[in-house]
């Protein structure tokens, strides 16, 4: 099972502590009941935030209270995503723009940004 640790610009409130880091693992089956991977895939807000609470020590407060820079990061980071990504990466390397990769990099673009604002 593979997991992901990401530094959130700005700190949560966990168990009385702030926490600027957090780690999400890899979700089983069970934990996308009710949730499209499409969506998930496609950083849909209410999938990330119905989500990151399952696999991580995130709350659904937490996420909704997060700022977007935030947010992108916890959705890109989603383990699940990792071979995805692995296969953007590959496509761009060969030069060849699908869908995905053009997905894939407007995403990492926006996530960028958004972090540095």
């Amino acid at each position: 099972m593979k997991n992901q640790t990401i530094t959130l610009s700005t700190a949560v409130e966990i168990n009385g502590k702030k926490i600027k880091s957090i780690t999400l693992r890899e979700p089983m089956s069970g934990e996308l009941r009710g949730l499209s991977m499409l969506e998930v895939v496609q950083l849909n807000t209410d999938a990330i935030t119905t989500l990151a609470p399952r696999i991580s020590d995130l709350t659904e407060t937490h996420m909704v209270n997060m700022g977007a820079s935030d947010l992108l990061a916890v959705g890109g980071a989603i383990p699940a995503k990792t071979q995805a990504h692995r296969h953007a990466d590959t496509d761009i390397h060969h030069n060849v723009h699908t869908p995905h990769t053009t997905h894939y990099t407007m995403c990492s673009y926006l996530i960028t940004t958004l972090h540095n604002v």
